[in-house]
């Protein structure tokens, strides 16, 4: 295992944002809800020091109905719909773990939120994983999503991709993939990404063409977990909404876990 850096830990959610905002703006500005919600993992983290899964589950629906961390005060191309269906449920019924076991609902969502739970536990892989599967599970509760949000949070804990599991044979191109459930597709393309370039600067423009979404803000954690927010181009960074509120909260997370 590598020990994770202070500038791996901004890496990681710097990176988040801006693979989502090469495939949400194409300036690079905005990101959208993926990244809001990760904000929002990571602000329940640090205000209830540790999980909590209610207090998750509200914050998202302030995310998607009161724009809460969302710069715009709403989020750019709004809350995907087995996203909002899930906090539907928990409105309901008061379960914060309300995804849908409709294999329809096998998408990637849950993966976008992962590095803020392994930068609060990254000197602790158990907890790492597990709370990175159970944000998942509020709004994605199909076992494949699972069993994915155990394997990016494993290598972005450990920094090794032995941990990283179903990944492809790197020799395949990122846009070839064109069969499997959406969280693997975005999975591997975003993992075949990363393999298969040297720098983080080339790491996003190839997940972007893979087509699948969610790819690039996959591949912006990874790339990010390996170059470390030093490794992002600064003309990126500099542009990026709320970077400075990002670097913030994940130098607050990496403290928390210290």
């Amino acid at each position: 295992m590598t020990a994770l850096t202070p500038d791996q830990a901004k890496g990681m959610l710097l990176g988040l944002a801006v693979g989502d905002a090469a495939e949400t703006d194409a300036a690079g500005v905005l990101w959208s809800s993926h990244t809001a919600l990760a904000l929002c993992t990571g602000d329940s983290l640090l205000q209830c020091k540790g999980w909590h899964a209610g207090d998750c589950a509200n914050r998202f629906v302030r995310c998607r109905d009161d724009g809460y961390m969302c710069p715009a005060g709403k989020c750019t191309g709004g809350t995907d719909r087995i996203v909002s269906e899930a906090l539907d449920r928990f409105l309901s019924d008061g379960d914060p773990y309300s995804g849908s076991g409709d294999p329809a609902t096998a998408g990637y969502g849950g993966l976008m939120r992962i590095a803020p739970a392994v930068i609060a536990h990254h000197k602790d892989a158990m907890a790492a994983v597990d709370i990175s599967v159970l944000q998942s599970q509020i709004t994605h509760a199909r076992d494949e999503c699972d069993d994915f949000a155990f394997a990016l949070s494993g290598f972005l804990h450990s920094g090794n991709l032995q941990d990283a599991l179903h990944r492809c044979n790197p020799d395949v191109h990122p846009n070839t993939i064109k069969s499997g459930i959406a969280v693997r597709k975005s999975y591997e393309a975003a993992f075949l990404a990363f393999e298969n370039t040297t720098s983080f600067a080339g790491c996003i423009p190839l997940a972007v063409s893979s087509g699948h979404s969610g790819a690039a803000s996959i591949a912006g954690q990874i790339a990010g977990r390996v170059y470390g927010a030093s490794g992002i181009p600064a003309e990126w960074l500099e542009k990026l909404t709320w970077r400075e509120n990002i670097e913030i909260m994940a130098a607050e997370l990496f403290a928390l876990g210290a």
